[in-house]
């Protein structure tokens, strides 16, 4: 028999990365467990479409409020983009836990 398939975000939120027109790249996902041997986060992998240090969480949702206020928020991870969202500040972005890189600027 065949090996089952094994879904890698199984028990975790995720969140889709898109790029700056809105085309989903690549997903991460937290966990909801409290297991300390397994990653809180958990990306898909690098590929030529996507490559965590070259994109920024939030930027299709906040571009036009970037450009509108010519100021741009970044945060470390998705679901602080959200709370800012959430709370009415949109021109917000975030490095999705990498250190900030060349191309994401």
């Amino acid at each position: 028999e065949g090996m089952k398939p094994i879904d890698r975000f199984y028990g975790r939120v995720m969140f889709p990365i898109q790029n700056l027109s809105g085309r989903v790249l690549g997903f991460g996902a937290r966990t909801l467990r409290t297991d300390k041997k397994i990653a809180k986060y958990l990306n898909s992998p690098e590929t030529d479409i996507y490559s965590k240090s070259k994109v920024l969480y939030g930027l299709y949702q906040s571009k036009r409020k970037i450009v509108q206020d010519d100021n741009c928020f970044l945060v470390e991870g998705y679901t602080d983009v959200i709370s800012f969202h959430q709370k009415g500040i949109e021109n917000v972005v975030a490095s999705s836990g990498t250190s900030l890189t060349e191309d994401q600027i």
